[in-house]
């Protein structure tokens, strides 16, 4: 007998691709194949993760969620992975580096 189980998450892209510290309730769209209702999205750098709440997987291919990037809950500036969990099977699937937190507001112009 030859079985062959759920193919796992594959992330193509993101949208969008760059936020600032301390947005909050930021809409994100995550394209690929493979999303498998219920999924769960956190968002990874080194130890820190913060989920991506309110996750809705719209078809197979497309993911909504919410993500809260305050520094009280772990937000802080860097390259983040994007990672994508079928719940049911377990299945895995990450997107490297591809999605950046800036400090934002940034210098307020050059000193005289």
């Amino acid at each position: 007998i030859f079985t062959i189980g759920q193919a796992p998450p594959i992330i193509t892209s993101i949208s969008p691709t760059t936020a600032e510290m301390n947005s909050t309730q930021l809409a994100i769209v995550i394209n690929g194949q493979n999303f498998k209702e219920p999924v769960k999205v956190t968002f990874i750098q080194g130890t820190s993760e913060l989920p991506c709440i309110n996750t809705v997987s719209l078809v197979a291919t497309k993911i909504s969620c919410v993500l809260d990037l305050k520094l009280s809950n772990g937000g802080k500036s860097g390259l983040w992975d994007v990672k994508v969990v079928n719940i049911d099977g377990q299945q895995a699937g990450t997107l490297t580096g591809k999605f950046t937190v800036t400090n934002g507001g940034g210098p307020r112009g050059a000193p005289p």
